[in-house]
């Protein structure tokens, strides 16, 4: 039979390392302005995004106003990148990669662009394939 859909599982591999490494470096660019774009410190507090204005934006980052919380996130965040890259539990760091990237692009929608909603929808999209099936640490 003729299969006219099928997909390379080592493209898959690659995307999934991919993710894993524009995760690494977009961290790396936002760390330097921390406390300036994502605490109530800088130039947009939380109280901006009451529910009555912005009713469909959500944020682990709305919880405190810590500096320390921000950095513990993306502390997380770095984790989570470096597991998809070597593919330990693939879905379930993708996952948590997707809501945290989620969580911290809805923290200030003024810094965001369009290659950051790419990112998101393809991380989303991508739940639903079998990026650990090569080149990772899910095959064994």
């Amino acid at each position: 039979m003729l299969r006219a859909f099928v997909l390379d599982r080592r493209s898959l591999a690659v995307l999934r390392i991919a993710f894993g490494l524009i995760l690494l470096v977009d961290l790396l660019i936002r760390l330097p302005d921390v406390v300036v774009f994502y605490t109530d410190r800088g130039f947009l507090p939380t109280s901006y995004f009451l529910p009555d204005r912005v009713p469909s934006l959500w944020s682990f980052l709305w919880f405190n106003d810590d500096p320390g919380w921000v950095y513990l996130h993306l502390g997380v965040q770095l984790v989570s990148a470096l597991m998809l890259i070597i593919g330990y539990k693939t879905r379930w760091f993708l996952l948590i990669s997707w809501l945290l990237i989620l969580s911290l692009d809805n923290r200030n929608i003024y810094v965001i662009h369009g290659g950051d909603k790419t990112l998101r929808i393809m991380m989303f999209w991508s739940l639903f394939l079998p990026l650990g099936d090569r080149w990772s640490l899910d095959r064994f």
